[in-house]
């Protein structure tokens, strides 16, 4: 069993997927990157087959429903007013405060997103490294992939399914 320091531009599929050390053609393998590439696979494809899709879904409208507020709105006639009802004031310091809260609001479902996404996408932490030093492979297996997938790659799919993870 040979080990083999491999970087990230001395890797590629060859010969209809087998993972190569491509200065020597050597078959190699790493049983880490080669779960988080599979994982990979499987998230890039789910996300692929999810986009555009709708899993909340709508409730159907009732006929019966409908019927009952039409006949409710038909039979309220309209009250008269005799004294005028207060309308809100307009404050530029209400409208700053609520433009606030809600970017604070915002601001934290955003950091609680991230958080998930960072928690969720740590079990791709071997792929990192690999692509940002390199790593150790050996030649104890013959390993075939579709491809080799990127951070980016894992990052894009897991931002598009951040609802569903």
């Amino acid at each position: 069993m040979n080990k083999l320091f491999v970087k990230k531009s001395e890797l590629s599929l060859v010969n209809g997927g087998y993972l190569v050390a491509t200065e020597k053609a050597i078959a190699v393998f790493n049983k880490e990157f080669v779960t988080a590439q599979k994982e990979a696979e499987y998230l890039i494809t789910l996300a692929g087959e999810a986009k555009g899709k709708d899993f909340k879904g709508k409730q159907p409208d009732n006929f019966e429903e409908i019927v009952k507020r039409v006949r409710e709105t038909l039979s309220n006639k309209k009250q008269i007013e005799y004294i005028e009802t207060p309308k809100a004031p307009v404050s530029k310091t209400n409208n700053a405060l609520k433009n606030e809260a809600l970017a604070f609001i915002e601001y934290t479902q955003r950091t609680t997103n991230v958080a998930k996404l960072n928690n969720y996408l740590s079990r791709y932490d071997i792929i990192s490294e690999f692509e940002e030093f390199g790593l150790y492979f050996d030649d104890t297996e013959i390993v075939k992939l579709n491809k080799i997938y990127t951070i980016e790659d894992i990052k894009e799919a897991a931002l598009s399914l951040i609802d569903l993870l």
